[in-house]
């Protein structure tokens, strides 16, 4: 990426005060339903978008195991039954079936080092699993003390379920034991049946419904919801870039290319004032930077007219736009940078109120 840096924007960006404003981040999280469907989730507003049938059904749980995204898929609805584990495309949700499964599993979580946990549903107790992913052989770790646990997933270093009784637990890896974080509010009256972490330290669940649910209290926070239901496994998604936010004084940015590594993205923006000094603005965080909360308004300040800064500038690069107020910048994304997600604003000098004009927000998911 590149590496030089762009002060003046970073000093009017941390002169400014903060203020939230509703934004839009499409499909940053791939879920599966019960009827075999796949959609791709906005992880901050819980609107999905259909990206298609998987092939399969009856899904009811989803986990990443490196850069594979494997979910246990039950076949009939009455006994006998049979349970398979699959494995998902990231892009399009189709499945792939790998090997039958001897147990009936549910809430699944990838760590780390490779590992894939699950729930294997059981009276009176759910059984926490590994499941080998390239054979499906099942090796059971240890009772929960819960017998309605839907949801997994490893944040930190621990695992994490949810039970439809009890709501949000903590579940030992070596030992299968859970313990509820917070047993005065059970679910707090919310339908979650999956669980995952995206890589900012959210824990998102949901059903018909998506929430971020506090580790630490176990209290639900309604998302919002639309275009889908019966939500039963969801993973955090890579490979996919897109735009969020809108720009101001006239400006507008889009996103091009394969988000890969190595690879390059190509940010263009249009509405500039021709031949202007501007900067491109590349950020880690969409929520903050060095204390201040993404995004920002920049109006009371600058002087400008419903101006956000969207991309803590982390990195900069001082560029100018083209004769025709274009601007056009190809992100190089080093090999070695699988999984990064990064974010991208332009900014330029402008012949408007507080004499500057910024783009919408984009971010940039490298696939893993």
């Amino acid at each position: 990426m590149p590496t030089s840096k762009c002060p003046w924007v970073a000093l009017l960006l941390l002169a400014c005060q903060a203020q939230l404003t509703a934004q839009s981040f499409p499909q940053d999280l791939l879920c599966l339903n019960f009827s075999g469907n796949a959609f791709g989730m906005n992880s901050r507003a819980g609107h999905g978008t259909l990206l298609g049938a998987t092939g399969r059904t009856g899904y009811n749980g989803a986990a990443r195991v490196g850069n594979s995204i494997y979910a246990c898929a039950q076949v009939g609805t009455l006994p006998p039954l049979q349970f398979f584990l699959d494995r998902i495309d990231d892009d399009t949700g189709q499945a792939t079936r790998l090997f039958p499964l001897s147990m009936d599993l549910r809430g699944m979580a990838g760590t780390a080092n490779g590992t894939l946990y699950a729930v294997a549903q059981g009276s009176p107790s759910d059984t926490l699993v590994r499941v080998n992913v390239s054979n499906g052989a099942i090796t059971v770790v240890g009772p929960i003390g819960f017998s309605a646990v839907q949801g997994l997933t490893e944040r930190s270093g621990r695992l994490y379920g949810w039970d439809l009784t009890a709501g949000l637990l903590q579940i030992n890896a070596n030992t299968g034991a859970g313990t509820d974080v917070n047993p005065s509010i059970g679910t707090n009256g919310v339908a979650i049946q999956f669980l995952t972490t995206m890589v900012d330290g959210r824990l998102i669940g949901g059903q018909n419904t998506l929430y971020e649910v506090d580790p630490a209290t176990g209290v639900p926070d309604h998302l919002g919801s639309g275009q889908y239901n019966d939500l039963r496994a969801g993973e955090e998604r890579f490979g996919v870039l897109y735009t969020f936010g809108t720009g101001c004084a006239g400006v507008s940015m889009t996103l091009a290319g394969v988000p890969q590594a190595p690879g390059t993205v190509t940010t263009t923006s249009i509405g500039h004032d021709p031949v202007s000094l501007g900067s491109v603005q590349i950020g880690f965080s969409d929520r903050n930077f060095r204390g201040f909360p993404l995004p920002m308004r920049l109006d009371n300040m600058l002087g400008t007219v419903d101006c956000f800064a969207y991309a803590g500038p982390d990195i900069g690069l001082t560029v100018f736009t083209s004769g025709i107020g274009v601007m056009n910048v190809v992100v190089s994304v080093p090999a070695g940078m699988q999984g990064l997600v990064f974010h991208v604003q332009h900014i330029s000098l402008s012949n408007s109120p507080g004499g500057l004009a910024f783009s919408n927000g984009g971010t940039v998911r490298v696939r893993l």
